[in-house]
């Protein structure tokens, strides 16, 4: 209850048409892979190998 009542003020939502944060753009592609089958999964995972890998 304490929590809520500290950090309440700072919770707010994003406004409309927010880009997404990277975390998130990870995570929806990630969804939309497993929602095209095995092929994109692993292009997906491979994907975000090299991406750490260029960083």
């Amino acid at each position: 209850r304490w929590y809520f009542r500290i950090s309440h003020p700072y919770m707010r939502p994003l406004p409309p048409g927010d880009p997404p944060r990277p975390c998130e753009q990870e995570a929806f592609f990630q969804e939309e892979a497993e929602r095209e089958g095995a092929f994109a999964t692993s292009l997906t995972t491979r994907i975000n190998k090299m991406r750490r890998i260029a960083e």
